[in-house]
């Protein structure tokens, strides 16, 4: 049975003009999929609205792991696939007449995630490499941020929902589907070692872009 993908990608974008004072926000969730027998990847993104201290997101941080207590999601009886992890990827931009200020927001999403196997630290740890991946893929977007030179606030705003949409779209999803495919959603012990490893390298390689807020000047 061939690996499955779906992509659905939602942005919702707010702009509050006062002045020269303008507002983006965007949200991208995807749907990580860890398959019982056959290897699947099943993604899919929908708009959310961002909240202060939302007990129901755990945040991406250096050094912190995803447990199974934070997978609080209803597992589908139905389904065949052993876990799900929801990640999501927010960004929010206040642009001015000569800088903006991004922050982009990686985020586990915990109603939304789930498992049938509370006792396989192979899994989680298969499960803690895909929320990796979505750090990593912030991170990126960061750094293609803060590259840019935009010449007004109305480019900049341009810039960054193509670059949102670039990044969080087929990018995302083609290293999802390479890393599920090469580890056979963790059966294959070797690849995934070999993919926590190479997730963290780079991880370490953008270091510089860890922190969720970036300034572009224009």
């Amino acid at each position: 049975m061939p690996a499955k993908s779906g992509t659905e990608i939602n942005g919702r974008i707010s702009k509050l003009e006062q002045q020269e004072n303008n507002l983006l926000k965007m949200s991208c969730r995807k749907f990580l999929i860890a398959v019982l027998v056959v290897p699947a990847l099943m993604s899919g993104a929908i708009s959310r609205s961002a909240k202060e201290e939302d007990p129901e997101v755990v945040e991406w941080r250096e050094g912190e792991l995803l447990t199974w207590d934070d997978f609080t999601g209803k597992p589908d009886a139905g389904s065949s696939y052993k876990a799900l992890t929801s990640a999501e990827i927010l960004f929010s931009s206040a642009t001015y007449k000569d800088s903006a200020v991004i922050e982009i927001t990686c985020l586990f999403i915990k109603n939304a995630s789930w498992t049938k196997n509370r006792n396989s630290e192979k899994l989680l740890r298969h499960e803690q490499v895909h929320f990796d991946i979505a750090e990593l893929i912030s991170r990126k977007l960061r750094r293609e941020c803060a590259y840019q030179r935009p010449r007004s606030s109305r480019e900049a705003t341009a810039r960054f929902q193509e670059l949102y949409n670039t990044y969080t779209g087929k990018l995302w999803d083609d290293l999802n589907g390479q890393y599920d495919k090469e580890t056979g959603h963790s059966i294959l012990t070797e690849k995934q070692l070999e993919w926590e490893l190479k997730i963290s390298e780079d991880l370490k390689q953008l270091d510089n872009y860890a922190s969720p807020k970036v300034v572009v000047v224009f």
